[in-house]
Parts: structure tokens; sequence; C-alpha cells
């Protein structure tokens, strides 16, 4: 009687399921959401501005901390500076896609870009 080892069929359903694996990552988190036409920008719920995301600007925003930094460029925004103390709004990067957005909590600033079609129908916080 021979002991259990591994075959080759036990090697090809591995690989099968681990092909299986990626095609199903790639198909369901693939970055779906259009371009964004506009960013929306809010400061303390309420709408401030809305500006084209194809027009370069640099934007000041007064928040109840301070003046939030936001800057428009090549079909992309972003929030360059804010009084936050973790600045974790400003490390948030470029946003291009519709539906992303940025808060800067602290200071009550958000920035959401619109336009396109959206990745996320809703979002929770």
């Amino acid at each position: 009687m021979k002991a259990p080892g591994f075959s080759i069929a036990d090697a090809g359903v591995l690989l099968l399921a681990g092909a299986c694996l990626v095609a199903s990552y790639a198909y369901f988190w693939r970055a779906e959401g259009g371009r964004g036409e506009r960013a929306s920008i809010w400061v303390a719920g309420r709408q401030y501005r809305e500006v084209p995301l194809s027009q370069p600007r640099t934007l000041e925003v007064d928040g109840p901390l301070g003046t939030s930094t936001i800057q428009v460029r090549d079909g992309k925004v972003r929030v360059v500076d804010s009084p936050g103390r973790q600045k974790l709004c400003v490390r948030a990067g470029w946003l291009s896609r519709s539906g992303e957005s940025v808060i800067c909590l602290p200071n009550q600033v958000v920035v959401r870009v619109a336009g396109g079609q959206p990745r996320f129908d809703s979002m929770n916080f």
C-alpha cells in the first residue's frame, strides 16, 4: 500500500483554484469609477463650491479651524494643506474618479469628485 502524496492532479487543482482566485479578484475589485468631471467642495455640511476638474486652480477654503488649500490640476483634485494635526486628508493624495472623496474632519471640509459613473452607489462613515 502506497502512502498518500502530492500528485500531478493535486497540483492541477491548486493551479486552477489559484487562477480562479486571481481572476475573481481582478473582476470584482477593479477600479470601475469613471473619470470625474468636477469637484464638489463642502464646508460644515453645506456646499461651498463646485469646480470643473478641467481648469487648473488653487482654492483657499475657510473652515471652523482655519484654511484648507485645495488644488485642481490635470483632471484631478487634492487637499494640499489643512489645519488638522494628523493631515490625513492631505495624505489621501490625488482624486480623479467619480465618487471618490476626501474628508478633512477637524476642519469640516469635504471634497468629492462628481460626474461620470461612480464606483460605489453609497458610502457609510
